[in-house]
């Protein structure tokens, strides 16, 4: 629909990467957490960054089926690119700009970041098994 430069953080990056040569293709929550191998909350809450702002009208990402909060996200829910994304200011969809995609995610609590290293040392512990 039209050229955007977005800034984005590096995870939402690694998540928007999972679409580079498949544009069209539908990816599930659990094919999205192999590829991007980013630890289950900070996934959850990367992608519900991208499929659920409401000061924006059309999203980055689309999913099924529709949740109410990022810990809602199941195995089998999938993400594909919305292909009509698009900024609207003073109830105009613009062609090209500048989006900011920073500034929507929440930075992880000292709880949730304990919890993350947790699964990370068991992660490496399962590995080096």
């Amino acid at each position: 629909q039209g050229r955007f430069d977005l800034d984005v953080t590096t995870f939402q990056m690694a998540v928007l990467f999972s679409w580079n040569q498949r544009q069209q293709q539908h990816i599930s929550f659990d094919n999205l957490r192999l590829a991007t191998e980013l630890p289950d909350p900070e996934l959850r809450r990367t992608l519900w960054s991208l499929v659920a702002f409401p000061k924006m009208k059309r999203q980055v990402l689309l999913y099924s089926p529709e949740v109410s909060s990022p810990k809602d996200f199941h195995e089998t829910s999938t993400f594909w690119v919305n292909m009509d994304f698009a900024p609207v200011k003073n109830g105009k969809t613009q062609k090209r700009g500048k989006v900011n995609l920073i500034g929507r995610l929440q930075l992880s609590t000292e709880k949730t970041r304990e919890l993350d290293n947790e699964g990370i040392v068991q992660l490496r512990i399962l590995r080096t098994q």
